[in-house]
């Protein structure tokens, strides 16, 4: 077995769930409408930030029917260090 997906499983394995499907439906429903309220006339900027942010950003997206930008940041780790440093 790939050693990458071997780990990826066992993550999963062992991942506690901290809001159910429903919670983060509803929260996302909340932010649009907020967002939709507060700035559909503004052709905002939407910022992912990647890779976790992709599906959320989709998510959010679809809530919203009015003109707006999309764009994303990638952040990253200076040599896979663990503790935060500069971007």
């Amino acid at each position: 077995m790939n050693r990458h997906l071997h780990e990826a499983e066992q993550i999963r394995a062992n991942a506690t769930c901290l809001h159910s499907a429903e919670a983060v439906t509803q929260a996302l429903d909340q932010m649009a409408a907020q967002i939709t309220a507060d700035l559909s006339d503004k052709n905002p900027l939407l910022l992912g930030v990647m890779n976790g942010g992709l599906l959320p950003l989709s998510y959010l997206m679809q809530r919203l029917d009015f003109p707006l930008t999309i764009d994303y940041v990638h952040a990253t780790r200076s040599q896979e260090d663990l503790t935060g440093k500069e971007l």
